[in-house]
């Protein structure tokens, strides 16, 4: 505020205020990204595998970066709106052919699940989770929500965002660092840092999320997922109940789930599919 105060505060505000919407198109872009894309990423990338989930954000985020491209750098606006509409789909639907290829190798090498399921998880199973998990807290939630802050709301800012960097200012410059004529030093540059400094605060949380733990609330009415999933087998081998002969009657495999967060509610684990079965028979044998 100090600064502010100064003869040339007005200069400094009308700078500041001027970068600041780059911020918070930046914030509701990296707000929505967490939520759609990031929440439950590890359990989805458990799931389908790292190849499928990175090939599906290259694809839809790729797409929109193209048509944003396209759409400001070419001088004939309707040359470029039809470009960018044309890129779009051009690199989505590549983009989507390779995740279905994606989908099938892996479908192929023994993975669980149809190109349905599969499909299903890669494009709804983590909104759905958040929108689950939110209303435990908050009442019921809208399916409409989930889908618009996946998948409409994030290309939207995107492109808002590219709007205004693409803006020029009357002397042909563009207006990012060369806001309202006024100098690099320091005006520009105290507006250009607070745009790197929310960036920043986006991907050192991806990088070194414990940086912010003193942040996280203690006591969080969202079910927790940070349990343990333990297997135990009986023997291959039982005596029949009848006969007591020994027989080869496959082992019953038990599951239980173990809280390490003691007094939180705790997520139901996945059904075990036969191969944890076999493997978990196979180790007590």
């Amino acid at each position: 505020s100090t600064l502010y105060a100064t003869d040339a505060g007005l200069f400094f505000l009308d700078t500041v205020d001027y970068y600041i919407n780059f911020v918070m198109i930046l914030v509701g872009f990296f707000q929505c990204f967490a939520a759609g894309w990031v929440y439950n990423f590890s359990e989805q990338i458990d799931n389908l595998g790292s190849p499928i989930v990175f090939s599906f954000i290259a694809t839809y985020f790729g797409s929109t970066i193209l048509a944003c491209i396209l759409w400001f750098s070419v001088p004939d606006a309707s040359a470029a709106l039809w470009a960018g509409f044309v890129g779009f789909a051009l690199f989505f639907c590549i983009g989507m052919a390779f995740t279905l290829y994606l989908i099938k190798l892996q479908i192929n090498a023994g993975a669980f699940g149809t190109i349905r399921t599969m499909l299903h998880d890669l494009l709804f199973r983590n909104m759905i989770d958040l929108k689950d998990d939110l209303s435990v807290v908050v009442g019921r939630i809208p399916l409409a929500w989930a889908v618009l802050i996946k998948f409409v709301i994030p290309p939207v800012l995107l492109a808002l965002f590219s709007l205004g960097c693409a803006a020029k200012t009357s002397s042909g410059q563009t207006e990012f660092g060369h806001y309202g004529g006024y100098p690099g030093l320091p005006y520009q540059l105290l507006g250009i840092l607070t745009v790197v400094f929310a960036g920043f605060l986006f991907f050192s949380s991806l990088i070194m999320p414990r940086l912010y733990d003193a942040f996280e609330k203690s006591e969080s009415p969202v079910p927790t997922k940070d349990v343990t999933l333990r297997a135990s087998a009986t023997p291959v081998w039982r005596k029949s109940n009848e006969t007591s002969e020994v027989t080869d009657e496959p082992a019953d495999v038990n599951y239980t789930l173990e809280q390490t967060s003691p007094g939180e509610q705790a997520w139901t684990p996945k059904a075990p599919d036969d191969k944890a079965e076999q493997a978990v028979a196979e180790d007590v044998a």
